[in-house]
């Protein structure tokens, strides 16, 4: 988490991957996998367990 940390502290806006196993909150329900929680083709904020609000994209290659 403290990489994660430190890019967003040098770079402000970035990409990156998550892992489907990696805990977010989408709403006040509590943390849970994000491979669980739906998410819209412009993207969902969540909140990221021990970093704060990110923006999350789910990119399908076919």
């Amino acid at each position: 988490m403290q990489n994660l940390k430190l890019v967003r502290r040098l770079f402000g806006r970035w990409l990156s991957r998550l892992p489907a196993d990696r805990l977010v909150k989408p709403d006040r329900s509590g943390n849970q996998p994000l491979a669980s929680v739906p998410l819209s083709a412009t993207g969902t904020i969540v909140h990221l367990k021990g970093f704060g609000f990110i923006k999350v994209f789910k990119i399908v290659v076919t």
